[in-house]
């Protein structure tokens, strides 16, 4: 099949747009992308499709959804997360059978075809929704999905006991025994396009044993990893309180880190720093270790706010994945601590017209600068 006379977005190595380009496709892949004049060349037998007046980009991926959830949308509105999920959307997805999970699977993928979504993470699939019969809807869909499967032990989250509703809860044995089955039987399926990941629920629904667990399977399989970590501040207190460790410390300390591993959220990463000397060692540790976006908000978060560019105060980690931010720390009205790539000069705490904009914050009466430049 020749699809034809479109406006092609490649977003290759070479960046390159290919006006009045075409694609041959074969058994669902990219055989050839070049101008239409040229395939027709090489392909002459095949069926073609115009695409005139059409823009074609690659798909989109949606890297945290959750399909159980498309059904119930607008349910439980402007409501704290926790009472959110323990008081409203627990309870709806307690209640689910399969055939509910499977309807709910399909309005989701459906939804994200349209709008041009071609590959998602689904981050946690009870046990009561049917991983197969989803399974079969992303196979039948054509789209390109990871079906992490929950894996979990205790039913709490964070420093809320007897929260969960009781349809939502699972035992470890279970839980992990059958996302293993559930790999052996669908991983890899409809020409590789769906993949089968651990799910293991919040920090406070597992146990620090049942993480390591999981992180050591899913290493000997490749398997992937994502979980929720840090969405809201009681994440952050609840591992503080009962481990000693900031969030980004305790997914280190349980194997939560690496190229197979996704946290989603992760909006409460730092820990609680109380003094400028703890402030700066913090940053010192960051500035030598390859775990820094682990740490990524590590002060910003300090004052209630969320760096829109991060990711992370570690200068080789800056300058590999974000070159063009730059940051400094004053203490007591110095210069105390800057990126190479950051100015010679004190950068102002207000925004200029026509300046880079950034934005300073406070720690205990010192300036953290951040700027895009």
């Amino acid at each position: 099949m020749i699809y034809e006379h479109g406006l092609l977005i490649t977003v290759d190595a070479e960046r390159r747009i290919i006006g009045d380009g075409a694609m041959v496709v074969r058994d669902g892949r990219f055989a050839a992308i070049d101008k239409t004049a040229t395939l027709r060349e090489r392909f002459p037998l095949e069926q073609r499709i115009d695409l005139k007046g059409k823009v074609v980009t690659p798909g989109l991926v949606n890297t945290h959804v959750h399909l159980a959830q498309a059904m119930i949308r607008g349910c439980a509105d402007d409501m704290e997360l926790l009472e959110w999920l323990g008081k409203r959307v627990w309870v709806l997805q307690g209640n689910y059978t399969e055939e509910d999970g499977r309807a709910s699977a399909e309005l989701c993928i459906l939804e994200m075809l349209k709008s041009g979504t071609t590959a998602f993470v689904e981050s946690l699939l009870a046990e009561r929704y049917g991983f197969s019969g989803i399974a079969e809807v992303v196979l039948r869909s054509g789209i390109r999905a990871a079906l992490a499967k929950i894996v979990m032990d205790v039913g709490t989250y964070a420093t809320k006991t007897g929260w969960m509703h009781p349809g939502m809860v699972e035992d470890r044995d279970t839980s992990l025994k059958n996302t293993l089955a559930m790999y052996d039987q669908w991983n890899g399926a409809g020409n590789g396009r769906l993949a089968v990941w651990f799910g293991p629920r919040t920090p406070g629904g597992v146990t620090p044993e049942l993480y390591r667990q999981i992180t050591a399977l899913a290493h000997e399989r490749n398997m992937g990893v994502t979980v929720h970590l840090a969405e809201v501040a009681s994440d952050r207190k609840f591992l503080q309180e009962t481990y000693g460790l900031s969030p980004a410390r305790y997914a280190e300390s349980v194997g939560l880190v690496g190229p197979r591993v996704l946290l989603v959220h992760a909006v409460w990463m730092a820990a609680a720093v109380q003094t400028w000397v703890e402030v700066r060692h913090e940053i010192d540790e960051l500035l030598d270790s390859h775990r820094a976006q682990a740490a990524a908000l590590l002060v910003v978060q300090q004052a209630g706010e969320i760096d829109e560019h991060g990711p992370g105060i570690d200068a080789p980690t800056l300058h590999r994945y974000a070159p063009k931010v730059a940051f400094q720390v004053f203490h007591e009205g110095q210069l105390v601590l800057r990126s190479a790539n950051a100015p010679a000069q004190p950068m102002a705490g207000t925004e200029r017209e026509g300046q880079p904009q950034f934005r300073t914050v406070q720690i205990e009466g010192n300036d953290l600068s951040l700027i895009h430049i």
